[in-house]
């Protein structure tokens, strides 16, 4: 205990270290030393390798000013009169000062240095021999060594286990690991000591502590609010004292307000809005960086000024906030030193007024500031070289001052929807880009500066361009499409050289091909009026792509086009006066002919030999593929759809081409094209709409090329039965059989790769094949005849899935057949789970689900109630750390009839509430359909079963003191907005957990009076699957079963109960997780 007539000296150092360098200097001292350092605990350690006899006076002082001694007694220690006298100071400022002292006996035992005998007595012998003349002194220093030997430290040949000491031979990291974090709570210990007397302190500084949840892998920034000189920065100061060692780097600012110098905050991680003091940033005087943004793509302003703002700092360098809530900067507010501000989708109407001196400012953004009528003076900035006012719909004209911007590079004005004219000359030598794209009233082109390289002037007014653009001569791209006013480009455009790509498509007054320059690549001329093109062609030596689509007075191409051999791509779909096939160059790669009048294709086109991909969609009058076409060895992907008079493919018997890609959709083929799908190993086949097909693939399934298909589309082909040998088609993995007329299916199982299996529209369908264990999405909208799911669907993966079962009215109220679909289900769901807790590195997350016409939630869903919302305690389940997630369920009333092109969906919104902050929010989606163009009609209640596994909360450590769960459904199209007509009725939730025996335990029915059904197989790779079926109080294992298909059949065959009754008895099902 410290003296009370001594005063404490100044803390200079953490830690002072006592060693003896001959034996623990380069081992276990230093690593001592580097993880005390690594923790920021500021050490003292004597570097001098030679030491004198005499300990120094600074170094007496250095002890004294140091909060905790380490000693380190080795072997050698006691021999060093250096070392006995640092012992003897150090336990004087034990004793005068109440400094801490820690020993730690290396290779020797405390008992040793107690008594000193041993190895260390024999050491402290050598001293007593070597300093005679210091006899007087020895007392002393056996009297302090048994001293320090008796006070509680470390042996390095005795590890502490709970009370025990065990003497056992462990790595010198675990003793240096236990010393440090000893050191850590002391020195915490000691700042504490500096409150004592300050009533209240501890508790306050423990809450704040909490709040910070530092075992938290996010930033957590908490704010101490209150009148001044009632504690808080003395509160900051000792909580920044206990943690600041956690972490590498680390900084107090006792004055923060005045010493900020940066701020950042990024509203789309908040879910609040944020309401700000019209003082807020008052005493910020230091100011220089300020970020307030919108991280994703949402551009609502969060941040409110009900008071507006009185003053920002003058020191500001980048100004940046999103969606700026007022009219205007702060009146006070010197803008000299800002180089960047943007204020994008803002409410302002004006900067600021008057002349200001903008000497520094590069770059303005005020895109989407809709309210903008303005811009302000610029004169002064003479360094701006980026404005940027695309979408500012109110600005009416851009001030002359524009002119003095010598610096400017890019100008946006981007749909300035009501900007009429421009200043006569933006003569801005250091100008590259001008985007005047969508100012629908500006009719003028004004003189513009010879430097500029991107003009843009896609849908103004513009009705012609003056002959002074032949002095831009660096620009490289001009854009005037949609440009309906413009009639023809003057001649001088030719003159420059420098212009590369040129698009005047949908300028439907062009009736001439311009004259441009050899070094063009790329030209647009879709829509336009031309009606042929100059012999002169031949001179666009560099030209790459040629779009001419909906040309509709275009006739023919000239021969000359054939000599331009740099192109790549040509366009002339669309143009319906194209009788023949144009000569065209062997550099060909890509060709659109879609629309055209072609009726067949020469057999000169073998001579196109780099061609890779040849579209013919709509060609109605074509008939005639030649049978050259095989000896183009760099064909890929041939496209024939809607060509009606296309019946057959020409018979070949070799061929030198890999064709990957064919669609023949809605030609009058009548017999599957072997003599393509045979030869060539075709990945995608697409025969949509072939209502004359006649299928016969079963005497070609054993082809190996065929073997390679991998999607494969034979919707609304009028058939009535698919072979069994489909089965062999083993590299599928996207089947459509969409609006056929078949009633059964045979097996899919086989395909072991499908994912996709889309059977939408098949009325006649009864029953659901078996199904691949690697399914990943089933579509049957409408399939009203489906009465379930084949008895066989036996064997599951772990993976994500979207069965939707849409107008499936066959299916309601009858509960064996609904029953067979939901445990398929929840036995993916199950395995997914497992997937998730032992392999989660190599599982993609998300979410699952399975939806049918349904109205009543399973009971094994013990959370459930009418309505959209419920409420669940989280205590048992928050405190299992082997938390799985939640299977979720909803019923949607669709109303009499629901059609929605803009899709549908179930969010699920979960409210995590605890005592600490307030709580958290999190959503996810489950369940429906978002692709453009699903289109469905629905009516009657649906009934929607999914699992989330709810990774986001799982991994943050709030989730551990949540007391409670609000978990609410809503219907929502794809873009997020609600639906009005689409109302949740009934919800369920149902936790999943693995156990302490390492399994996925919850409850799952079984129809009344009938026996499971079904035992699940596990693929090789996965580990073992143990289920556990119980009725009631009654268990049987049987998980030896080897082959149960046998007795599934008596399932299909029982009578089907209404499905009120479904889920009278319950089937517990646990999966090990080995």
């Amino acid at each position: 205990m410290a003296s009370s007539s001594s005063a404490v000296p100044r803390w200079k150092y953490d830690v002072f270290l006592s060693f003896r360098g001959e034996d623990t200097r380069y081992n276990f001292t230093s690593h001592l030393y580097d993880a005390l350092r690594r923790k920021q605990i500021k050490t003292f350690i004597d570097d001098e390798l030679e030491r004198g006899e005499e300990i120094t006076a600074s170094l007496l002082r250095t002890i004294e000013e140091s909060k905790i001694s380490v000693i380190i007694f080795s072997k050698k220690y006691a021999s060093s009169p250096w070392c006995v006298d640092e012992l003897v100071k150090i336990l004087e400022c034990k004793k005068e000062y109440g400094q801490i002292v820690l020993p730690v006996f290396y290779h020797v035992c405390p008992s040793d240095v107690d008594e000193q005998t041993g190895s260390f007595g024999n050491a402290f012998a050598e001293l007593e021999s070597n300093f005679k003349e210091k006899m007087d002194q020895v007392p002393r220093w056996r009297t302090d060594l048994t001293n320090a030997a008796n006070i509680s430290g470390w042996d390095s040949q005795v590890i502490r286990i709970v009370g025990l000491e065990i003497a056992i031979s462990e790595p010198e990291s675990k003793l240096v690991n236990e010393i440090v974090q000893h050191i850590l709570k002391k020195l915490n210990n000691t700042s504490s000591s500096d409150l004592k007397g300050l009533v209240g302190m501890d508790s306050r500084m423990e809450q704040i502590k909490t709040l910070l949840c530092t075992e938290s892998p996010e930033v957590h920034i908490v704010g101490i609010w209150g009148m001044g000189g009632i504690g808080k920065t003395t509160i900051a100061g000792e909580i920044f004292n206990h943690l600041a060692r956690e972490y590498e780097g680390h900084y107090f600012l006792p004055n923060g307000t005045s010493n900020v110098e940066g701020i950042f905050v990024d509203l789309d991680s908040s879910q609040k809005i944020m309401k700000l003091s019209s003082v807020a940033f008052a005493r910020m005087y230091n100011l220089r960086l300020l970020k307030i943004y919108n991280s994703g793509c949402g551009n609502n302003c969060k941040v409110l000024l009900p008071q507006g703002l009185e003053s920002l700092s003058d020191e500001l360098r980048y100004l940046h906030w999103d969606g700026y809530p007022l009219r205007s900067l702060p009146l006070n507010f010197s803008p000299q030193k800002l180089v960047e501000i943007n204020l994008s989708s803002s409410k302002v109407e004006q900067l600021w007024e008057g002349n200001q001196h903008l000497v520094n400012l590069k770059e303005i953004n005020l895109s989407n500031c809709v309210h903008l009528a303005e811009i302000p003076d610029l004169t002064q900035a003479a360094n701006l070289e980026s404005l940027n006012l695309q979408f500012c719909t109110s600005l009416l004209e851009v001030p002359k001052s524009i002119q003095y911007l010598d610096n400017l590079s890019d100008f946006n004005l981007r749909s300035c929807t009501s900007l009429m004219s421009l200043p006569s000359s933006i003569n801005l030598k250091s100008l590259k880009t001008l985007n005047l794209s969508g100012c629908l009233n500006l009719n003028k082109y004004p003189q513009m500066a010879e430097n500029i390289q991107y003009l843009n002037l896609n849908e103004t007014s513009i009705e012609e361009l003056p002959q002074s653009i032949e002095h831009l001569g660096r620009l490289v791209a001009l854009n005037l499409r949609d440009c309906k006013q413009l009639r023809n480009l003057p001649g001088e455009v030719c003159l420059l050289k420098s212009l590369e790509i040129a698009d005047l498509s949908g300028c439907t007054n062009i009736t001439r091909f311009p004259d441009f320059s050899e070094n063009v690549r790329y030209l647009y001329l879709s829509g336009t009026a031309i009606a042929e093109l100059p012999s002169s062609i031949h001179r666009l030596c560099r030209l790459f792509a040629l779009d001419l689509m909906d040309c509709k007075r275009l006739r023919d191409l000239p021969i000359t086009i054939s000599k331009v051999t740099s192109l790549e791509r040509l366009s002339l779909s669309g143009c319906p006066a194209i009788t023949k096939f144009p000569e065209l160059p062997v550099s060909i790669k890509v060709l659109f002919l879609d629309g055209t009048a072609i009726e067949e294709i020469p057999s000169s086109v073998e001579h196109l030999s780099e061609l890779v991909e040849l579209h013919l969609q709509n060609c109605k009058r074509f008939e005639i593929l030649p049978g050259s076409i095989v000896k183009m060895k760099s064909l890929q992907k041939l496209n024939l759809s809607g060509c009606s008079r296309f019946r057959t493919f020409p018979t070949v018997d070799r061929v030198e081409y890999w064709l990957s890609y064919l669609c023949v959709d809605g030609t009058a083929i009548r017999a599957f094209p072997w003599t393509i799908s045979t030869l060539f190993p075709v990945s995608r086949l697409e025969m949509r709409n072939c209502r004359n097909l006649d299928w016969r693939l079963q005497s070609h399934y054993r082809d190996v090329k065929l073997k390679l298909l991998r999607q494969l589309y034979l919707n609304e082909c009028n058939l009535l039965d698919m072979p069994w040998s489909l089965s062999f088609l083993t590299k599928l993995e996207v089947l459509d059989l969409s609006g056929n007329s078949f009633t059964l299916l045979p097996t899919l199982a086989k395909l072991r790769n499908l994912e996709y299996l889309i059977l939408r529209n098949c009325f006649k369908l009864i029953s659901i094949p078996e199904l691949p264990p690697s399914l990943v999405k089933l579509d049957a909208h409408n399939c009203s005849s489906v009465c379930g799911l084949s008895d066989r669907c036996s064997e599951v993966e772990g993976n994500i899935f979207d069965f939707l079962l849409t107008n499936c009215f066959s299916l309601h109220g009858k509960t064996v057949c609904k029953y067979n679909i939901i445990e398929y289900s929840v036995r993916k769901i199950q395995v997914y789970a497992k997937r998730l807790y032992t392999q989660m590195s190599s599982v993609l997350p998300g979410t699952s689900s399975v939806c049918f016409p349904g109205r009543n939630i399973p009971e094994w869903f013990g959370h459930q109630t009418q309505g959209f919302s419920l409420t669940i305690q989280l205590q048992s389940i928050c405190a299992n750390n082997q938390f799985l997630g939640f299977a979720l369920c909803a019923v949607v009333d669709f109303g009499f009839l629901f059609k929605n092109s803009g899709g549908f969906q179930v969010k699920c919104m979960y409210h995590f509430k605890n005592e600490f902050d307030g709580g958290h929010e999190l959503h996810s989606y489950f369940g429906g359909w978002l692709d453009l163009e699903d289109v469905r009609e629905i009516s009657n209640n649906v009934l929607f079963l999914g699992y989330d596994p709810c990774l986001e909360c799982t991994k943050y450590d709030w989730f551990g003191k949540c007391s409670e769960v609000i978990i609410q459904f809503y219907s929502e199209d794809r873009n997020n907005n609600p639906l009005q007509h689409c109302n949740v009725i009934k919800c369920g939730v149902c936790p999943l957990s693995a156990q302490d025996d390492n399994s996925c335990d919850f409850i799952m029915p079984h129809p009344p009076d009938q026996s499971p059904a079904f035992v699940p197989t596990i693929n090789p790779t996965e580990a073992e699957m143990t289920i556990n079926y119980s009725n009631q109080s009654n268990e049987t294992d049987i998980n030896a079963v080897g082959n149960c298909m046998e007795n599934q059949h008596s399932l299909s065959q029982q009578k089907a109960s209404p499905v009120d009754h479904i889920l009278h008895t319950s089937t517990k099902i646990q999966v090990s997780l080995h």
